[in-house]
């Protein structure tokens, strides 16, 4: 389900927690402007799928968004967050990239 190569931008929502995740959306409808391929390609990760994954992601939290690069992780964010706390490193970081 997660590709092991190249970025991949990964997003955990959870339904209970709809009010949380409205800075994660306006991040990522931002994102979508200046890296529209990475957000596309973007793998949404809900609790049941977590089951599946939780060694190769480890995620304890919801919302959530990841950066990995291969099977690093390059950046993650966590919990409820402002959107500028969100968007400024992600885009700080793919534009070194």
């Amino acid at each position: 389900m997660i590709q092991t190569e190249g970025v991949n931008l990964i997003f955990f929502t959870d339904d209970t927690h709809f009010e949380k995740e409205i800075s994660y959306y306006d991040a990522i409808l931002e994102l979508r402007k200046t890296y529209p391929t990475l957000v596309n390609k973007m793998k949404v990760i809900t609790p049941n799928d977590l089951e599946r994954l939780e060694e190769q992601l480890q995620v304890d939290e919801f919302p959530a968004l990841l950066i990995t690069n291969g099977d690093d992780i390059i950046f993650s964010v966590k919990g409820a967050a402002p959107k500028e706390e969100i968007i400024d490193p992600v885009i700080h970081l793919l534009s070194a990239k």
